[in-house]
């Protein structure tokens, strides 16, 4: 609850307890000038034995004071359980925010460590295409690494870090690539379909279908090989146990790019069982 709403609330009980404590009052007074009024006898009036009456009726007043006081004192207990909750939560996360940022600045630190020595030892390479595809591997292991830790901010976690939480984080950024591989091979495959059936250039149109399957072959791939790579025993456990269903993919796609028709050999379905192996529990 923010420090606005609960003043309010304070000073909310408060008006409630005035107002309460001068209608008793009024009661009261009222009640006691109209018995001192309307004496039926016609006798004098004994002022002191009224006076004793009208102090006896605070008795009842004395009474609600003190149900509302504890009514008050159990909504204060309240606000300040709520409001220690909400510290409790603010604290954990900000722990857990430092703990991500902690560890994808070290990630940062590694790359950089790793570029450094590369360049370092630039001469030792025979080749320039070899010594660009190391720096390109390590970036696209930083990229994934990344993803990990998005996804690990995106999914939250109860209590302190563990190997499951980063377990869960690697499968949820797998599967969301997948996913995304999947749309974007729908999408492409029915606009080169379109294309393929008004016949302007069919054999155009194929060919273009065939290069696009072999660059997310190439890249889907990549991607998984990644992953095995990464240092986190969880990451190569997930890529093996991923194995036999992108391995059934990869054959589905080679079937699709060496087909005479424009036809995707079952691949959309292998697509959403590899999809489904990578889903977290």
């Amino acid at each position: 609850m923010k420090p606005r709403s609960t003043t309010a609330a304070v000073w909310g009980a408060a008006a409630l307890v005035a107002g309460a404590w001068l209608v008793c009052l009024a009661a009261a007074f009222v009640a006691f000038r109209l018995s001192a009024l309307l004496d039926e006898e016609g006798a004098p009036v004994n002022w002191t034995e009224r006076l004793g009456q009208f102090g006896d009726t605070f008795g009842l007043v004395n009474a609600l004071f003190t149900g509302m006081a504890l009514v008050g004192l159990a909504y204060t207990v309240h606000l300040q359980r709520e409001e220690m909750e909400e510290n409790r939560e603010s604290l954990h996360r900000e722990r857990r925010e430092q703990f991500l940022s902690a560890r994808l600045n070290a990630v940062v630190a590694l790359l950089d460590a790793r570029e450094r020595d590369l360049a370092g030892s630039r001469e030792a390479f025979q080749s320039e295409d070899y010594f660009a595809q190391t720096l390109q591997s390590e970036a696209d292991r930083l990229r994934q690494r990344v993803g990990f830790l998005r996804s690990e901010v995106r999914l939250g976690f109860d209590g302190p870090w563990s190997r499951e939480v980063l377990r869960r984080a690697v499968a949820t950024t797998m599967h969301d690539f997948v996913e995304s591989e999947l749309r974007g091979y729908a999408r492409v495959r029915r606009r080169y379909a379109e294309e393929h059936a008004e016949g302007l250039d069919p054999d155009g149109a194929l060919r273009k279908h065939r290069d696009y399957l072999k660059d997310m072959r190439r890249h889907v791939r990549r991607e998984f090989a990644l992953l095995a790579s990464q240092p986190e025993p969880e990451c190569y456990d997930l890529s093996e146990q991923a194995r036999p269903e992108l391995d059934a993919w990869t054959a589905c796609l080679d079937r699709a790019i060496a087909g005479e028709e424009f036809g995707d050999a079952g691949l959309e379905s292998c697509f959403r069982i590899l999809s489904a192996r990578l889903a977290p529990a």
